[in-house]
């Protein structure tokens, strides 16, 4: 698949999830982004692995990206999670 890019106003929020965090099926993924009224990458982050794991039982394995665009400077935050590991970063 070629690389696409996606027009982001401040304010907007991007996620990214593996297939480890989705499982069969998403809907509860779509429920809690619909209705996700923090201001925290991490927290999503966070709570997204969470949810997986205490849904699949860390079945497999699992990676969440949260890029928040807050429009305070030049570059957005990053905010990446996976089982182990917590990183931010400006990118």
């Amino acid at each position: 698949m070629p690389p696409q890019r996606i027009a982001v106003s401040p304010g907007s929020w991007l996620v990214q999830v593996s297939d480890g965090v989705a499982g069969e099926d998403d809907e509860w993924l779509q429920d809690l982004l619909a209705g996700w009224d923090g201001t925290s990458p991490r927290a999503l982050a966070e709570e997204l692995l969470r949810q997986s794991v205490q849904r699949t039982g860390g079945a497999d394995d699992c990676a969440v990206l949260v890029l928040a665009v807050d429009g305070r400077g030049p570059a957005p935050h990053l905010a990446t999670k996976t089982a182990g590991n917590f990183a931010r970063r400006a990118v």
